[in-house]
């Protein structure tokens, strides 16, 4: 058995390495026995794969994956009309039960840009820039290990925005759903009664949209609130040509404080009937004299309050 799983291992590297775009990648027994393990692994070469541009073609349906931000925006320009589909739970459900037809599909889940989760500035306000592409349930890990990091060093106040986006996606649809569907998605779809959408617009996120210029040789970016991208029932501030490329939800300051609501049938897996997102920023009152301002009273110096499910849009 031990010279038969050998033999595999090493007709599995060969062929792994007689094609070009694999060239030089670990094969499986390489990987089992520098790491020790004796278990079968998922397919190391397939893990360092580099995604290429596909199309593929029907007499009824075309399907683009790009790989570069310049190549989605292209294909939006080039095809207005098409929708982009990353875990189909959207669009699969419009094909399938209201018998929509969409004659041009675009994946843009390898556009590296789509699927950014980093710490960065806009206008002077640090926060997190999350790519459109990122899965529900990426997001949450996400959150949960920048929280992990700020926490100790007594900045954890900075997140709570996130960990409330967080707290609420947990109950979102279900597992099988929140590893495929995306933050992106989501907020285009438009739904009045979003699980996600109020706490955006309560947490003062900003959009990043792009499209192609003119002469397609550049990027043309504009941001947009969350208050502001909502324009009816399931519709919103995007051209047809534009596609969102991130998110930017800014960190919380150290007196400010998001909660999330949500009242559904039941507790998972559930559509929402009415959600929530709270985001108040207290102030010491003048009386105030401590310098951990543990004696005095507060005010509130400004609040937030948006909701779901109230209205055709997010309210």
């Amino acid at each position: 058995p031990g010279s038969s799983s050998d033999s595999a291992g090493s007709e599995e590297q060969k062929c792994c390495r007689s094609q070009d775009s694999l060239t030089q990648l670990t094969g499986v027994a390489e990987e089992m026995t520098e790491r020790g393990l004796t278990e079968p692994i998922f397919p190391p070469s397939l893990r360092r794969y580099e995604s290429k541009s596909l199309k593929i073609l029907d007499t009824s349906v075309a399907w683009y994956q790009p790989t570069t931000l310049s190549e989605l925006l292209q294909l939006k320009k080039d095809h207005p009309q098409a929708k982009l589909v990353v875990g189909n739970t959207e669009v699969g459900i419009e094909i399938k039960f209201k018998a929509m037809e969409y004659a041009v599909l675009i994946n843009p889940t390898k556009v590296v840009e789509l699927q950014e989760f980093v710490v960065a500035d806009f206008e002077g306000l640090s926060g997190v820039k999350i790519g459109a592409a990122v899965t529900i349930n990426r997001l949450r890990e996400s959150i949960q290990q920048l929280d992990d990091t700020y926490r100790p060093i007594g900045k954890g106040y900075c997140t709570r925005g996130l960990k409330a986006i967080r707290h609420m996606l947990t109950w979102f649809a279900s597992n099988q759903i929140r590893n495929m569907a995306c933050i992106g998605g989501n907020i285009v779809t438009a739904s009045p009664i979003s699980d996600l959408n109020p706490l955006l617009t309560a947490c003062g996120a900003v959009l990043s949209l792009a499209k192609a210029s003119a002469d397609s040789r550049d990027i043309v970016r504009r941001q947009v609130t969350m208050k502001d991208f909502f324009l009816g029932y399931r519709k919103v501030n995007l051209a047809p040509d534009e596609v969102l490329e991130y998110v930017f939800i800014p960190f919380t300051s150290e007196f400010e404080f998001i909660a999330p609501f949500k009242q559904a049938r039941r507790r998972e897996d559930d559509i929402s009937i009415v959600t929530c997102g709270l985001k108040f920023r207290l102030m010491p009152s003048i009386q105030s004299t401590s310098a951990d301002h543990s004696s005095g009273s507060w005010k509130v110096d400004s609040c937030v309050l948006s909701y779901g499910g109230m209205a055709p849009t997010t309210v």
